[in-house]
């Protein structure tokens, strides 16, 4: 699937989302549920919630700071003044004394230069590339959450019509290996009804086969059982073509938001 028609998927996607009716495990419903629970959405949110405190912490740079300094214990001083002060020979060069020693300083920022300023707008753009992330990472695994739901329909209607093709060609094979063994019609068809038979009941096992697997996939997406889905509404809003999706997706979508903000932090 190439680039435009990938986001006509998602286009569809949003549009289902927004006129889906309100029912037992609903595709909006699914996909609410993939986005809370998703490990790679939590991922992206804490990092959203990590530039928060790093944005807070630059503008700390604007406040005043009281740095506190205590200092207790033995020195060993060895200069000019000790030796000096040797009372007899063999005595040492340096003296032991106890020192006790206090700060108090109150520093305000006037001005560094706008690096306080530049740090602050670097995080900005930091907090906003990672809200960007945040929204782009929850529509990607929402619209995977979409497609193994639309899969679950489809593999459910699918198995539906071959089992009722298995029913009518079970119909059939009775019909004819009725007439073949009355002797009203040929020992040929009845064995041709037979492979055609065999191969219906081949048909549902993997179809059955098909269900399961996509099952499985809906499971590991959205992280429950799939229970009594329903068909979405028709869906509305889809650009007209694939140009006009394209130029939708470049003006509008997270992810590029987000490269754009990594940009403008790192200017």
């Amino acid at each position: 699937m190439n680039f435009k028609y990938s986001i006509i998927v998602a286009a569809v996607a949003s549009a289902l989302l927004a006129y889906q009716p309100a029912s037992a495990q609903s595709l909006k419903e699914a996909v609410e549920q993939t986005i809370k629970t998703n490990p790679d959405v939590l991922i992206e949110a804490d990092r959203r919630l990590q530039t928060d405190q790093t944005l807070r912490q630059a503008n700390a740079g604007y406040l005043p700071k009281v740095d506190l300094g205590l200092g207790i214990g033995t020195e060993h001083s060895d200069n000019i003044t000790t030796r000096n002060t040797k009372n007899h020979i063999g005595e040492h060069d340096w003296r032991s004394m106890g020192r006790t020693e206090s700060s108090l300083t109150l520093t305000q920022m006037l001005y560094d230069g706008s690096a306080t300023y530049s740090e602050v707008q670097r995080q900005t753009a930091r907090q906003e590339s990672a809200a960007y992330k945040v929204a782009g990472t929850s529509e990607q695994i929402g619209l995977r959450a979409v497609e193994a739901y639309l899969e679950v329909l489809r593999r459910q209607a699918e198995l539906g019509l071959i089992q009722e093709n298995l029913a009518a060609t079970e119909r059939i094979y009775g019909q004819i290996k009725i007439r073949a063994t009355s002797g009203v019609g040929r020992k040929a068809d009845q064995e041709q009804a037979e492979a055609r038979l065999a191969l219906s009941q081949a048909n549902v096992e993997s179809a059955q086969a098909n269900l399961r697997e996509s099952l499985i996939t809906y499971k590991r997406i959205v992280g429950i059982a799939p229970a009594d889905l329903t068909k979405p509404g028709e869906p509305e809003g889809v650009p007209a073509d694939a140009d006009g999706a394209v130029q939708t997706a470049l003006a509008n979508h997270p992810i590029i938001k987000s490269a754009q903000a990594d940009i403008d932090a790192t200017k």
